[in-house]
Parts: C-alpha cells; sequence; structure tokens
C-alpha cells in the first residue's frame, strides 16, 4: 500500500451468515491524514465495515489494507479493581515512556476531555458518554495512524459532542493521523469531514466533499442520509435548457423546473428534490403566489427551537416538511389551505431508477 494511503478496500464481500450478505464488492479508500466520514442508515453494514478494517472480521471475499489501524473503543478486559489511569497508562509503560512523563501526559489528556473525576474509578463504574470519552482519550494515547470511530459521540449531549469533535478533529489535524468515522447524523459527519461517503444496502453510493454530496446527491437514498428531503415523484417532460435546469412534470399535477444531477431522457421516471428549508410557504391560493407554486393543506406545525416544522400534504396526498423560521408572522393554521414555491435553482432531479426500493 502507498504511504500516503491509510486505508485500501477493495472488492470487499462480507456475510455474517449463510444468505445473508451485508458487504457487496465494496471499494474505498482513506487518505494518510485524511477524515472520511462514513454516513449510513442502521443495518447497513458499517460497524461490520469498521471491524474488516480491523481486522476482528475476515472477507468472504475482496482485500483490506490498514495497517496500524485502531478501532475505537470502551475500556474493556483488565483486572476489575484497576483504574481508568492504571488502564491507560498500561500501553505507554510498553512503549518504554518514563514513569512521570507518561503520567502527567494521561492526567492531561484525562484533564482535556472532562474526565478527571473518573480518574481513580474502575472503567466498568463508568456511564456510557464517560465510556467514550475514555476510548477517545485511550485513542489519542494510541498514537495509531488511521483510527476507525463507529458512532464515538453517540451518548453526548449536544455540547460535549461539539467539544469533542472540536477537540478530535484539532488533534487530527495536528498530528497528520487518518480517520474512518461511522455516523447516522449526517451534520455531524459534515462538520468535520474532508470527504463524504455514503453507504447504503452494502455498496458505497456517493464519495466527495462533504457539500457536494449534500448539494448534488445522486440517488434518493443519499439525499434522505444527508438530510431532511422532499422528494415528488414525476417524470422528465424537457431535458436541460440553456439555464441548466429540466422541466419535470408531477405525478401531483403541475410542471416544476431543476437541476439533473446526470443528463437524463425526456419521459425517464424521477424524483425532483427539495429541501425544507428552500420552501416558501403562504396562506393564500396557489395562482396568487405565482408560477411555479404549489396548492397544499397544512397537516401540521411544531415548533423546533428557532425554526418551525410544517408538513403539508399536496392534492395528490403527497406530504412535504417545510421549515420555517419563527418570527416572520403567525404560521397556517393546521387544516388551513395554502401555497408553497421554492428557486428552481434549489431543486435536484434524481433518476428514480438508481432507487428501486426507494
Amino acid at each position: 500500500m502507498a504511504d500516503d494511503t491509510a486505508l485500501r478496500i477493495d472488492g470487499l464481500r462480507y456475510a455474517p451468515r449463510p444468505g445473508m450478505r451485508l458487504l457487496d464488492g465494496l471499494t474505498l479508500e482513506v487518505a494518510a491524514g485524511e477524515w472520511l466520514s462514513l454516513l449510513a442508515a442502521s443495518g447497513a453494514g458499517a460497524t461490520s465495515l469498521l471491524r474488516l478494517a480491523a481486522g476482528e472480521l475476515r472477507p468472504e471475499a475482496g482485500r483490506v489494507a490498514a495497517p496500524g489501524a485502531l478501532l475505537v473503543a470502551p475500556l474493556r478486559g483488565g483486572l476489575p479493581w484497576e483504574s481508568v489511569t492504571q488502564r491507560l497508562v498500561q500501553p505507554l509503560r510498553k512503549r518504554g515512556m518514563p514513569q512521570a512523563e507518561r503520567e502527567a501526559l494521561v492526567a492531561g489528556t484525562l484533564d482535556v476531555l472532562r474526565l478527571r473525576h473518573v480518574a481513580e474509578q474502575p472503567p466498568a463504574t463508568l456511564s456510557e458518554a464517560e465510556e467514550q470519552r475514555c476510548a477517545i482519550a485511550a485513542a489519542l494515547l494510541a498514537e495509531a495512524p488511521l483510527l476507525l470511530l463507529d458512532d464515538p459521540f453517540s451518548a453526548q449531549d449536544p455540547a460535549g459532542r461539539a467539544a469533542l469533535l472540536d477537540l478530535l478533529r484539532e488533534r487530527q489535524q495536528g498530528r497528520g493521523f487518518a480517520v474512518l468515522h461511522v455516523t447516522r447524523d449526517a451534520a455531524e459527519a459534515m462538520a468535520v469531514a474532508d470527504r463524504l461517503a455514503i453507504l447504503d444496502r452494502g455498496r458505497i453510493l456517493q464519495v466527495g466533499p462533504p457539500e457536494a454530496v449534500f448539494d448534488m446527491p445522486g440517488s434518493a437514498a443519499a439525499a434522505r442520509l444527508t438530510g431532511a428531503a422532499n422528494l415528488l415523484a414525476g417524470q422528465v417532460e424537457e431535458a436541460e435548457d440553456e439555464e441548466g435546469l429540466t422541466m419535470v412534470k408531477l405525478e401531483a399535477g403541475p410542471f416544476l423546473a431543476g437541476r439533473a444531477v446526470r443528463p437524463l431522457r425526456r419521459g425517464a421516471r424521477v424524483w425532483l428534490l427539495v429541501r425544507p428549508e428552500h420552501v416558501a410557504v403562504a396562506a393564500m391560493a396557489a395562482d396568487a403566489l405565482g408560477d411555479g407554486a404549489i396548492g397544499a393543506r397544512v397537516l401540521s406545525v411544531r415548533p423546533q427551537g428557532a425554526r418551525m416544522m410544517l408538513r403539508l400534504a399536496l392534492g395528490d396526498g403527497t406530504v412535504m416538511e417545510v421549515l420555517r423560521p419563527r418570527g416572520f408572522g403567525a404560521p397556517p393554521k393546521p387544516g388551513s389551505p395554502c401555497a408553497l414555491a421554492w428557486p428552481p435553482q434549489a431543486a435536484r432531479v434524481l433518476l428514480q431508477d438508481l432507487d428501486p426500493k426507494a
């Protein structure tokens, strides 16, 4: 493996038991010093992928090369009376680090991770959030060239999660180790990743810079995994025009335009993707709002801090979600009619054939 590659996976296939193939022909690389976040739904095979990369599982076919990879996990094993500090010091002692230096390094790491209060406790007494932070502490002390993280901040409160992400990203950039980070949280992945990969049904659907994958998802599955997504069924009426827009005849009725992710032929069955934050809602008839507006009925209004989430039903029963800032007048009431509109440049046109089960 080249020196500039921390992880290389070629044609990986893995079946946890006969007749159940979890990973199928998966190929992926992580460059040295890169943070790659793997965004995956539960059951997509992400945890198995990390265990394969760590050498804990054997593939059915394909090749995995990840020298020195460390799967970050809670402190396990050891003697039941050993403290967190004793467990963290042991690997440093085996590396020949002088006692004063290793004790200072462990104490400093525990301080940074807000773990001083558990330094003398056995790992078995820790809360789940403390276990996760101790696992990060052990990983930072190990100085591995590649860290494998499996949803590592799931038990943290929002402030703790943000602080851990910032700390780990800062250390990763400063020391130059690579990270393969599995998460189900799109916002978390996009906050830290150099590149984002989408894993669905055992295959990598898309890889690229986080902003590019979010802005131009290649499929309905990728769109859903990267954030809230309204997917309106239709077919291509007119291929890309001089402004780069494709006209779609929606099953819900109207003709609307969007930017196609790939070239499409007339008549192709597609999804028109519209993110909830791009939709404007007005308590008026659709024809009064203007060209491109759609009539709808309000199903519910749910406050979400500084914003409100509106669920709306189109004429054919299709349900859409809309995020609306608070403070811009009273929202439409449940049961009332309204009109929706969005800029054509904000919509994306995705081929339905890529998502047979969408």
